[in-house]
């Protein structure tokens, strides 16, 4: 097992650790196959994005996308327009849903790569979703200490009853530098990818990532200005509390 510490993973790159952790999950035997019946918050997440200050999400005018599913009100594959001579920096937020509530300390972690793996660099037999991301350039975006939790039993009312088995979601907002698009716009042909993982503090902290429930893959171009015209744009209301249509 790898010497990988919790407090090594304040340092914004990821792969390196996991890479020292990589080859002694690989060799512990095992199909290491994710799979299984879908059952959301016990073994997978979902992740999706909304628009903070000087960004608009364009998505699909199509009502139906390959890259949404059932669960997913957003699609998984979004370019961001953002107007570089407007604002220094943009902000996009990150939402991570269908947490189930748990007893044990626990660790959310936002990751984000420039490259995909076309096999899984670590083995995750807990989470249908792959870990798909190129773990030499994968970097920590967000981390956040989900204390244990627990949902006390209530008594039926009139209208009905609450589920103990209660979700929650947690949104992490990142502030990006303007400098990056010309690096990332559409016609450069570059992106970056997306994975939400959690997994508990005692399991972070001994380097046992197998035990990580992912989200899908999202993927992210950037565009200058505004949105192509074979998507709807989306932005954050003045208010900051809701998210209008731009076109």
């Amino acid at each position: 097992m790898s010497n990988f510490k919790f407090s090594s993973i304040k340092k914004p790159l990821l792969g390196a650790a996991l890479l020292k952790t990589a080859p002694v999950l690989m060799g512990k035997g095992g199909s290491g196959e994710e799979g299984g019946k879908s059952q959301l918050g016990v073994n997978h997440l979902i992740l999706e994005e909304t628009p903070g200050h000087g960004a608009i999400i364009c998505t699909p005018k199509e009502a139906e996308t390959t890259t949404k599913t059932g669960s997913q009100l957003m699609p998984s594959d979004l370019i961001v327009a953002v107007d570089p001579f407007e604002t220094k920096y943009f902000e996009i937020v990150f939402n991570v849903r269908e947490m189930l509530v748990n007893e044990k300390d626990r660790v959310l972690l936002l990751l984000y790569s420039q490259e995909l793996t076309q096999s899984p660099q670590i083995p995750t037999p807990k989470s249908i979703n792959k870990f798909q991301l190129d773990l030499a350039r994968c970097e920590v975006l967000g981390l956040y200490d989900i204390p244990a939790q627990s949902m006390f039993a209530t008594n039926a009312t009139r209208i009905g009853q609450a589920n103990p088995a209660s979700r929650s979601i947690v949104s992490l907002s990142v502030n990006l530098d303007t400098n990056i698009l010309p690096v990332y716009m559409k016609k450069s042909g570059k992106s970056i990818y997306l994975q939400a993982a959690l997994l508990s503090r005692s399991d972070l902290d001994a380097g046992n990532f197998e035990t990580m429930i992912l989200s899908e893959v999202d993927v992210i171009s950037f565009v200058e200005m505004e949105c192509p015209e074979d998507r709807h744009g989306f932005a954050e209301s003045a208010n900051s509390a809701t998210v209008t249509f731009t076109k």
